[in-house]
């Protein structure tokens, strides 16, 4: 059953830094668009999406492989909800925390009592609508339609789910490595900004291409 999760928020910074198409969660004090997991899991990774307000101009796009409308009912002509599979994304365990309606004053404001409630009541709709769908088979498809075939139109339109991956592992592999060591000039990784984490890790990403050189040059000289 899908839930509704919390993103930290400094780890969709570290992502976005590599596709700015990774969604939003925060548009204000009184905007807040949480993610639904589980679709999936992969690589050890969970994947998660967002689903949106419907807009005007989404009235007149047809359901496809990589966005769906959520209907309140058979007979519902206008659709609560949207849902952009093209910008899910992969996410640690440990990057995630279920929302609970009961603490949902932490992530928006509410002008009273009515208001809050009318939006968990939205929420709970949405969800129920979204467990009713088979949304862990779409998404898997459409991850091996964009891995398999990349210059498909409908691929060319998702986030690089690989990727985003391959950054994920970065930036867990560098945590890990400086938590065991205990060294970064004395400055903890988890403390750093996203900037900090990302030009850290280019730095050292870069340093280690120039070891591999050196070591490949050393071994022609022999």
């Amino acid at each position: 059953m899908a839930k509704w999760v919390v993103i930290n928020e400094d780890y969709l910074d570290y992502l976005r830094h590599y596709d700015s198409r990774v969604p939003n969660s925060n548009y204000g004090p009184d905007r807040y668009k949480p993610f639904f997991e589980t679709l999936f899991e992969h690589n050890g990774f969970i994947y998660v999406a967002p689903v949106s307000h419907p807009q005007e101009k989404h009235l007149q796009v047809k359901n496809s492989a990589d966005f769906i409308k959520l209907y309140d009912g058979p007979d519902s002509k206008v659709p609560i909800a949207i849902v952009n599979l093209r910008y899910m994304f992969p996410v640690p365990e440990d990057k995630i925390k279920e929302l609970e309606y009961k603490n949902i004053d932490q992530y928006r404001t509410f002008k009273n009592d009515k208001e809050k409630s009318k939006y968990i009541d939205l929420l709970s709709k949405e969800l129920s609508i979204i467990n009713s769908m088979d949304f862990e088979r779409r998404a898997k498809k459409l991850y091996d339609l964009k891995t398999q075939y990349p210059d498909n139109d409908i691929s060319k339109r998702c986030i690089d789910f690989g990727l985003l991956e391959e950054k994920a592992k970065e930036l867990i592999s560098e945590k890990a490595h400086i938590q065991s060591s205990n060294t970064l000039d004395n400055v903890s990784f988890e403390n750093m900004s996203v900037r900090e984490r990302i030009r850290y890790l280019q730095q050292k990403e870069k340093l280690d291409t120039q070891e591999n050189s050196k070591h490949k040059y050393q071994d022609y000289e022999r």
